[in-house]
Protein backbone atom coordinates (compact mmCIF):
# COMPACT_ATOMS: atom_id res chain seq x y z
CA UNK A 1 0.00 0.00 0.00
CA UNK A 2 2.95 2.35 0.59
CA UNK A 3 4.80 1.16 -2.40
CA UNK A 4 1.20 1.64 -4.46
CA UNK A 5 1.03 5.60 -2.82
CA UNK A 6 4.52 6.50 -3.85
CA UNK A 7 4.19 5.14 -7.42
CA UNK A 8 1.08 7.29 -7.51
CA UNK A 9 3.28 10.45 -6.10
CA UNK A 10 5.59 9.55 -9.01
CA UNK A 11 3.16 9.13 -11.41
CA UNK A 12 1.40 12.48 -10.59
CA UNK A 13 4.90 14.15 -9.95
CA UNK A 14 5.90 13.09 -13.49
CA UNK A 15 2.79 14.93 -15.05
CA UNK A 16 3.18 17.18 -13.40
CA UNK A 17 6.70 17.58 -14.86
CA UNK A 18 5.64 17.21 -18.62
CA UNK A 19 3.31 19.86 -18.37
CA UNK A 20 5.78 21.67 -16.99
CA UNK A 21 8.17 20.74 -20.07
CA UNK A 22 5.48 21.75 -22.17
CA UNK A 23 4.86 24.80 -20.84
CA UNK A 24 8.51 25.49 -20.88
CA UNK A 25 8.77 24.74 -24.70
CA UNK A 26 5.73 26.58 -25.44
CA UNK A 27 7.15 29.92 -23.27
CA UNK A 28 10.41 29.51 -25.65
CA UNK A 29 8.69 28.91 -28.85
CA UNK A 30 6.95 32.48 -28.42
CA UNK A 31 10.19 34.13 -27.18
CA UNK A 32 11.98 32.70 -30.18
CA UNK A 33 9.30 34.47 -32.43
CA UNK A 34 9.13 37.56 -30.39
CA UNK A 35 12.63 37.79 -31.03
CA UNK A 36 13.14 36.87 -34.92
CA UNK A 37 9.91 39.83 -35.21
CA UNK A 38 12.20 41.98 -32.98
CA UNK A 39 15.26 41.26 -35.09
CA UNK A 40 13.25 41.54 -38.19
CA UNK A 41 11.95 45.34 -37.32
CA UNK A 42 15.34 46.74 -36.49
CA UNK A 43 17.03 44.73 -39.85
CA UNK A 44 13.95 46.55 -41.83
CA UNK A 45 14.95 49.88 -40.34
CA UNK A 46 18.90 49.40 -40.69
CA UNK A 47 18.10 48.16 -44.43
CA UNK A 48 15.74 51.43 -44.73
CA UNK A 49 18.40 53.85 -43.81
CA UNK A 50 21.24 52.37 -45.42
CA UNK A 51 19.26 52.30 -48.52
CA UNK A 52 18.07 55.99 -48.01
CA UNK A 53 21.69 56.88 -47.39
CA UNK A 54 22.86 55.05 -50.22
CA UNK A 55 20.43 57.28 -52.54
CA UNK A 56 21.65 60.47 -50.82
CA UNK A 57 25.17 59.44 -51.51
CA UNK A 58 24.55 58.57 -55.04
CA UNK A 59 22.55 62.01 -55.56
CA UNK A 60 25.62 63.84 -54.07
CA UNK A 61 27.91 62.21 -56.34
CA UNK A 62 25.86 63.25 -59.50
CA UNK A 63 25.66 66.43 -58.08
CA UNK A 64 29.77 66.14 -58.09
CA UNK A 65 29.74 64.60 -61.51
CA UNK A 66 27.52 67.51 -63.03
CA UNK A 67 29.08 70.16 -61.11
CA UNK A 68 32.90 68.51 -62.30
CA UNK A 69 31.79 68.13 -65.79
CA UNK A 70 30.79 72.13 -66.43
CA UNK A 71 34.18 72.99 -64.44
CA UNK A 72 36.10 70.83 -67.26
CA UNK A 73 33.89 72.41 -69.81
CA UNK A 74 34.73 75.81 -68.66
CA UNK A 75 38.40 74.93 -68.64
CA UNK A 76 38.33 73.79 -72.14
CA UNK A 77 36.39 77.11 -72.87
CA UNK A 78 38.87 78.97 -71.63
CA UNK A 79 42.30 76.99 -73.07
CA UNK A 80 40.14 77.22 -76.55
CA UNK A 81 39.92 80.84 -76.37
CA UNK A 82 42.95 81.57 -75.46
CA UNK A 83 44.34 79.50 -78.06
CA UNK A 84 42.21 81.61 -80.80
CA UNK A 85 42.90 84.70 -79.34
CA UNK A 86 46.88 83.72 -79.79
CA UNK A 87 46.70 82.31 -83.16
CA UNK A 88 44.89 85.65 -83.99
CA UNK A 89 47.69 87.21 -83.05
CA UNK A 90 50.27 84.91 -84.62
CA UNK A 91 48.08 85.25 -88.04
CA UNK A 92 47.95 89.05 -87.65
CA UNK A 93 52.14 89.32 -87.09
CA UNK A 94 52.48 86.83 -89.87
CA UNK A 95 50.96 88.65 -91.73
CA UNK A 96 52.86 91.42 -91.16
CA UNK A 97 55.87 89.95 -92.00
CA UNK A 98 57.80 92.34 -89.06
CA UNK A 99 60.79 91.30 -87.19
CA UNK A 100 58.81 92.64 -84.60
CA UNK A 101 56.18 90.16 -85.16
CA UNK A 102 58.50 87.26 -84.23
CA UNK A 103 59.89 89.15 -81.19
CA UNK A 104 56.62 89.55 -79.88
CA UNK A 105 55.66 85.95 -80.68
CA UNK A 106 58.44 85.26 -78.49
CA UNK A 107 57.63 87.10 -75.48
CA UNK A 108 54.27 85.53 -75.77
CA UNK A 109 55.54 82.10 -75.05
CA UNK A 110 54.68 81.08 -79.14
CA UNK A 111 58.44 80.89 -80.08
CA UNK A 112 60.55 77.92 -80.98
CA UNK A 113 60.18 75.92 -77.42
CA UNK A 114 56.73 77.40 -76.94
CA UNK A 115 54.91 73.21 -76.89
CA UNK A 116 58.28 71.61 -75.32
Amino acid sequence: SMLIDRADDLVIELTGLRAKISEMKEEQNNLERNMREKLRAEYNELVHNMFSTCNTLRHRFDEFKEQLTQECRDSIKGVKISAIDKMRVVRRQSLHGTEYGKGNLQAQGWGQNAFG
